[in-house]
């Protein structure tokens, strides 16, 4: 019995611990104003590329993808550093711990992706992030209209490229 009970309190203590994910993020060189530099020092990381890792509803029509967050996340993060310099910027790396995340659902599909550094542009949340560039990519191949996507994982290659795993829900 007292296995038991030590046995039930390990199996709870380890599904309150949330696993780290990576997240990738492109701080482009401002050099526009020094509120943007500041900005752009101090708050690098979007709610955008956070919510990329619970499930996003989405409708594509043709070529756009739009999205629905429906949920609420809280999360801690550990910035690790300068990933990569672009021409474009910085590729910072950061890693985050997510609490209280809603439970995955079991995707219908997943996608990997390879995402090249020279996608990675500052001109749209869409594409500061290998993350977001994949999940919408993965969005268009896929060809369903309505579901919810997800990033199951980003590993980055050191060099020039990021695999991004996608996961999908019909």
């Amino acid at each position: 019995m007292k296995r038991f009970s030590l046995f039930l309190i390990i199996i709870t203590i380890c599904a309150g611990i949330a696993a780290a994910e990576d997240v990738y993020v492109l701080r482009a060189k401002t050099g526009s104003s020094e509120g943007a530099d500041l900005w752009a020092r101090n708050m690098p990381l979007s709610a955008e590329a956070l919510s990329l890792y619970a499930p996003l509803g989405f409708t594509a029509s043709g070529k756009a993808v739009n999205y629905n967050r429906s949920a609420d996340l809280s999360y801690s993060v550990r910035d690790l550093g300068v990933a990569a310099e672009t021409a474009n910027g910085e590729i910072l790396h950061f890693s985050v711990t997510f609490s209280g995340k809603p439970k995955l659902p079991t995707p219908s599909r997943v996608i990997t992706l390879k995402i090249l550094v020279s996608e990675l542009k500052k001109d749209s949340v869409r594409t500061e992030s290998p993350g977001f560039l994949a999940l919408n990519k993965a969005i268009l191949q896929s060809n369903y209209k309505t579901g919810s996507a997800w990033i199951q994982s980003t590993e980055y290659d050191g060099k020039n490229t990021f695999t991004v795993k996608v996961a999908l829900k019909k």
